[in-house]
């Protein structure tokens, strides 16, 4: 049995040789502490049911992403005791976000009947770690991250239609969902590598190593001490976020959604470097088109928000800017943030 405990402290302290922009930023700084409870407590197998997670790396539809208390949803459901039963229909489909993750489906089945391919269909997505939030449809269970990268990978197919993808990277690709996608969907995808920071690449590693056992080949336990080459990987792979230096080339397309945004501008900027160095086709990005919020004391945030123009600002010179939305394959928060997906191609 894995002692995450150990694993933790390993990659805590291969964390800390590495370069200033490898380092964990102020955002996760505090997230970290207490991502880190569960894993020493070892109770990774209900990770999706833990409350550090639900805020920090698994979205949710209904609470805690949609902004209202546990309080909050009992005083309306409240209601309920005395509405009909369209009312209180009404009133479930919203605090469970049953109606958000619903409107979210019919765009993706809209999405895939007008380009005559639906990759989708029979995905259906594990119960491992415990998943306080999913929803069925079509017989198939779902949640808030599959959705978010159906629409991605749909929003990049209906501008890309004739591309063929075999080897995706993510930076940030929390608990794995991406992975999971691209191999239960009939995308034929040869390999996929996701890096990520401690202790979130742990979570990866347990959910894609319990859904694929034949296919996930790596071990945060070992170090890349030479160049790989992506030619060479096959499968699944999760490594920490430093490995990223080490990895060779070319590929078909780079993921990052949302991290990016939780970062100062100086690490993106690092990060790109690397990724622009990886020769990617492709970059599919969602992020806050206005920036994470300012950190305050005692709060949550970043010093300098990395915005939408700051990619047009890195990317222009190496990538053209395909297509941006928010409306549609994006999301439009309830106070006025712009969850933006944009895809650039290599110029």
């Amino acid at each position: 049995m894995t002692s995450y405990k150990e694993l933790l402290q390993l990659l805590i302290d291969r964390q800390l040789i590495q370069d200033e922009e490898f380092q964990t930023t102020d955002f996760w700084a505090y997230a970290t502490n207490e991502l880190s409870d569960i894993l020493l407590k070892n109770e990774i197998h209900r990770f999706r049911s833990d409350s550090a997670c639900l805020t920090y790396f698994v979205p949710t539809y209904g609470h805690p992403a949609m902004g209202l208390t546990v309080d909050q949803i009992a005083e309306i459901n409240k209601i309920s005791d005395s509405a009909s039963v369209k009312q209180r229909n009404t009133i479930s489909n919203f605090v469970t976000g049953h109606s958000h993750a619903t409107a979210d489906h019919r765009v993706i089945q809209a999405c895939a009947t007008g380009l005559g391919n639906n990759p989708f269909e029979n995905f259906d997505e594990s119960t491992i770690g415990d998943p306080t939030e999913q929803f069925i449809f079509n017989g198939n269970r779902c949640s808030r991250p599959t959705h978010n990268y159906m629409l991605g990978l749909l929003f990049f197919m209906s501008l890309e239609p004739e591309f063929k993808l075999t080897s995706v990277v993510e930076l940030g690709g929390g608990h794995g969902a991406l992975g999971e996608i691209l191999f239960k969907s009939e995308l034929d995808i040869d390999r996929y590598v996701n890096f990520d920071i401690p202790p979130t690449c742990i979570f990866a590693e347990y959910y894609l190593s319990q859904i694929f056992p034949k296919i996930f080949s790596s071990n945060l336990n070992e170090v890349w001490e030479q160049t790989i080459q992506i030619s060479d990987l096959n499968g699944l792979h999760v490594r920490p976020n430093w490995d990223i230096q080490n990895l060779a080339g070319p590929i078909d397309l780079f993921v990052n959604y949302h991290s990016f945004q939780e970062m100062e501008p100086r690490v993106v900027q690092r990060y790109l470097d690397e990724i622009v160095r990886l020769e990617p086709s492709y970059l599919l990005l969602r992020n806050i088109r206005e920036g994470k919020q300012k950190k305050v004391a005692n709060g949550l945030g970043v010093e300098t928000p990395t915005t939408g123009q700051d990619y047009v600002d890195w990317l222009s010179t190496e990538f053209t800017l395909v297509g941006q939305d928010s409306q549609t394959f994006g999301f439009v928060t309830a106070d006025s943030f712009h969850s933006e997906l944009s895809l650039w191609k290599r110029r």
